[in-house]
C-alpha cells in the first residue's frame, strides 16, 4: 500500500509519503504557526511505530520559507537520509536572494546544502517510480520557476507535487516531451503555489487530465485563492461521502491518500 497525507500547514506546504516497501519520503517540512501544528510529531511516531529511526528522503520542492519553516528541528528529529532540490539552488543563491536576517527554515536549508552532497542511490520505493524536472535557477532568476516537480507513480496512481512553479515555469516545462508524458499519467494534481492565480497555466491541461485537483493554502483572503481556476478541469472522484472535483487544506484539514497494490485509491478523506 502506498500512503500520502497532505498536511494542514495554512500557506506552506507538507506532504509525507510512505511506500510500500516502507520507505518514507517527506516532501517539503511547513507547519502551521497559528495552531502550533508540527507534522514532524506525527511522522517521528509512525517511524518509530515501523521500527524506523530516519526519514528517507527529504524532497525540497522550493526555497521559500512557507516550505522549510520547520525544518531545523525536522533534521534534528527525523534526520533525513538523502535530500533531493533543485541542484542549481545552493546555500550562495539562497543567501543572495532571500531577506536577511534568513529564517531558521533557511538557514536549515542552507546547512543541507552544504553537507547533503555525496550522490546516493534511490532506495527501493516497493513499486514506486518517481520522477523530478526542474529548471535552472539562472533562467528566471527566482525561486518559484526553480521549483522541484515531483511525480510519483504507483500503478493506477499518479500525483504531481509542482512546489511554487508559475506559469512562466511551466510553459517552459512543457518543452520537454519527457514532462509531458509524465502530466498525462498524473489523475491527483497538487495545485501549484497554493493553487494561486500566478501558479496556474491553462496550458498544463491540455496533457494532464486529473480527478482530483489539492490545494494547500490557508483561510481566503485573496480573490488570487479561488477554486474557480481548477473546478474545469477535474472529473470528479468520491471524497468521503461526496463527489469532489477540487480538495483544500483549508476547508477539509489534513488530506489522507491510500492506494492498493495495483494503485487504486482505497481511501480518500479528511485525517
Amino acid at each position: 500500500m502506498l500512503q500520502i497525507k497532505i498536511y494542514n500547514v495554512e500557506h506552506g506546504n507538507c506532504a509525507y509519503m510512505v511506500m510500500p516497501s516502507g520507505e518514507s519520503i517527506l516532501i517539503d517540512a511547513g507547519h502551521s504557526s497559528n495552531e502550533a501544528y508540527y507534522p514532524r510529531h506525527e511522522i517521528k511516531q509512525d517511524l518509530q511505530s515501523r521500527g524506523r529511526t530516519q526519514l528517507t528522503l527529504f524532497v525540497n520542492s522550493n526555497a521559500d520559507h512557507d516550505h522549510v519553516s520547520d525544518l531545523q528541528d525536522v533534521n534534528d528529529t527525523l534526520r533525513p537520509v538523502m535530500l533531493i532540490k533543485n541542484p542549481t539552488i545552493d546555500a550562495a543563491v539562497i543567501r543572495s536572494v532571500k531577506e536577511k536576517p534568513l529564517t531558521n527554515g533557511l538557514e536549515a536549508l542552507c546547512r543541507m546544502c552544504n553537507s547533503y552532497t555525496t550522490p546516493m542511490a534511490m532506495p527501493d520505493l516497493g513499486g514506486v517510480e518517481m520522477q523530478t524536472f526542474h529548471l535552472p535557477f539562472s533562467q528566471f532568476g527566482d525561486t518559484n520557476n526553480s521549483s522541484i516537480v515531483a511525480f510519483f507513480f504507483y500503478g493506477k496512481l499518479g500525483i504531481v507535487f509542482p512546489g511554487d512553479l508559475e506559469k512562466a515555469g511551466w510553459l517552459e516545462l512543457l518543452k520537454n516531451a519527457q514532462f509531458c508524458a509524465a502530466l498525462q499519467r498524473t489523475n491527483i494534481f497538487v495545485a501549484s503555489h497554493h493553487g494561486r492565480e500566478g501558479g496556474y497555466c491553462s496550458e498544463v491541461f491540455g496533457h494532464c487530465k486529473p480527478e482530483l485537483i489539492v490545494i494547500s493554502d490557508k483561510l481566503v483572503e485573496h480573490q488570487t485563492q479561488e477554486h474557480s481556476l481548477y473546478q474545469q478541469h477535474a472529473s470528479g472522484v468520491r471524497f468521503g461521502d461526496q463527489v469532489r472535483k477540487v480538495a483544500s487544506t483549508r476547508s477539509d484539514g489534513s488530506i489522507l491518500i491510500q492506494a492498493d497494490s495495483n494503485g487504486v485509491i482505497c481511501q480518500l478523506g479528511v485525517n
